[in-house]
């Protein structure tokens, strides 16, 4: 086990996906500041509903963009593993920032591509039902994690995605949320559209008797 800053925030992070951060409190700049120092990596553990999660992506610092006054910054990251906390120690030694004591958790990224392009076609049509203009990932070399905060998933759903260790397992986990969600959106879009034409002259053909 090892100890490894962690930075909670209401959000999920994931292996090999991008996250840009805008840092501004005292403590996670001194936290930046010792990772690029150091080399090492930290944590962003989920916190949901006033709880911190037992689960943590691991996070490398890419760059820092940008530094404003008063030492808030702008910093790139990207995930490269997934853990598990045992112990947290808030502040730790005497830092600033918060630490946990974690275990890494295997996972792979071996997916069905049939699976990939299907997601991707599901991801497609349900952003076009939402007017929703994003680029699409690249079948090749596709990985759920690529668009897990993209495919309208709530919090406690991107925490169960990333709980899965398997990619195979974690395809089905979205393919189904898309299945069930893709029709509840159609709905909602029809019923927006009926809406819309309230108090409009429409051109309506009787039924024949």
């Amino acid at each position: 086990m090892n100890w490894l800053p962690i930075f909670p925030l209401s959000l999920v992070a994931y292996p090999t996906a991008p996250l840009n951060l805008h840092i501004f409190e005292k403590r996670y700049q001194q936290l930046v500041k010792d990772c690029m120092e150091r080399n090492i990596p930290f944590g962003i553990p989920p916190h949901q509903d006033g709880k911190q999660m037992s689960i943590c992506t691991v996070m490398k610092i890419a760059s820092i963009e940008k530094t404003y006054e008063g030492g808030k910054m702008d910093i790139k990251t990207y995930g490269v593993g997934v853990c598990t906390i045992s112990e947290i120690q808030n502040p730790y030694s005497h830092k600033l920032y918060a630490a946990a004591q974690i275990e890494e958790m295997p996972y792979d990224l071996d997916g069905d591509p049939l699976k990939a392009k299907h997601i991707i076609s599901l991801i497609d049509r349900l952003y076009q039902m939402m007017n929703i203009q994003k680029s699409l990932p690249n079948p090749e070399g596709f990985t759920v994690y690529s668009i897990a905060s993209k495919a309208g998933m709530s919090l406690a759903q991107e925490i169960e995605l990333l709980k899965i260790p398997s990619e195979k397992d974690r395809q089905d986990y979205v393919l189904r949320h898309l299945r069930k969600m893709i029709p509840m959106v159609e709905e909602m879009e029809n019923m927006r559209r009926k809406v819309q034409m309230n108090g409009h002259f429409k051109n309506v053909i009787s039924p024949e008797w």
